[in-house]
Formats: structure tokens, C-alpha cells, sequence
């Protein structure tokens, strides 16, 4: 709900905070065990990639967990409960929104956030910086881009001093 005197960037840093646009870890369906997004990652046994099934091909992508992948499914047999989950990139609101502890990492964040800018006349633009590290989205203010995720604000500021580099890309 607007309050009748508030700009779109007020609007947008309450929406900021919502739980629904919030960065989720890949982590075990059943029971929440976290598995760490870090790259270089360290050899993990649980993990393994598969192609995608029939009913999951047209919701994967391509994209960054642990290294740039192919539109691929990651399988994760869980060290805490023994369960095995299902997991992929994807762009698609009804797979990001999955209440199921379904990791939603930074471009399924922002896919998110653009596509509520959108429906509530916020201007919005996507950040994509070259080494492909990371994405986020900045809210027009009137005068100027501001980042508003706490976790790119110093990413963003970074950029010159070669934060990122480490992909080699």
C-alpha cells in the first residue's frame, strides 16, 4: 500500500526490505541446510548436475552458482537429513516464488524486483557489471541511480579498484 505523499524511491526502499524479494540460499528442501554460494567452491560430494527433466526445461537458465553453468539442474543430497533436491536457475516468477526453500540468489532476486517495479511504475534499472560476479538493480531517485541492496552498495562503489577480477572473465 503508497501513502499518498510518498516518491517511488520511498515506495521502492520498503519494497527493499519485503521478504519476498530477499536473496535465498540453495539449500536442502526439506530440512533448510544452507549450501554455501562461494566460488572457488570447495569439492562437495552432495552436489552433482544433471539435464534437466521434460516438465523442468522450459524454467531453467543459464547462470552463476559456483561458477558460470550451462541452463543445467544441480542435485543435492543433504548431509543433514539425507533428502535430495532439485535445483536450478531460473527467470520464471512461479519457480522463484516457491515457498519450498527454493534459492532464489541475486538474478532471481532482481528478476523479481523488475518485474514488482514494473507493475508499480518505479523506474528501475538492471547492473550488470562485466566479470558477471554479480547483478543488481538501482531505483531512480529523480536525479540520480541509487543502489539500494545493502549487500551491492559497496560492490557497486568497488568497481574501479578491480573487485571481481578474480573470475578471470
Amino acid at each position: 500500500e503508497t501513502c499518498a505523499n510518498e516518491s517511488p524511491l520511498e515506495l521502492w526502499r520498503r519494497v527493499e526490505q519485503h521478504p519476498m524479494v530477499q536473496y535465498v540460499p540453495f539449500q536442502c528442501q526439506a530440512c533448510g541446510h544452507q549450501l554455501p554460494d562461494a566460488y572457488p567452491a570447495p569439492e562437495d560430494a552432495n552436489l552433482s548436475e544433471e539435464q534437466p527433466m521434460a516438465a523442468e526445461e522450459p524454467y531453467v537458465r543459464a547462470g552463476w552458482f559456483r561458477g558460470p553453468r550451462d541452463a543445467v539442474v544441480f542435485v543435492y543430497r543433504c548431509p543433514a537429513c539425507g533428502s535430495k533436491s532439485r535445483w536450478f536457475r531460473s527467470s520464471h516468477p512461479e519457480v522463484t516464488l516457491n515457498p519450498n526453500r527454493w534459492g532464489r540468489l541475486c538474478g532471481e532476486q532482481e528478476d523479481l524486483k523488475a518485474w514488482l517495479a514494473h507493475y508499480l511504475g518505479v523506474r528501475l534499472r538492471a547492473c550488470l557489471p562485466l566479470d558477471w560476479d554479480h547483478v543488481w538493480t538501482e531505483a531512480w531517485d529523480g536525479a540520480e541511480w541509487q543502489p539500494l541492496d545493502p549487500n551491492c552498495i559497496n560492490f557497486a562503489r568497488r568497481l574501479n579498484e578491480g573487485i571481481g577480477s578474480w573470475t578471470g572473465v
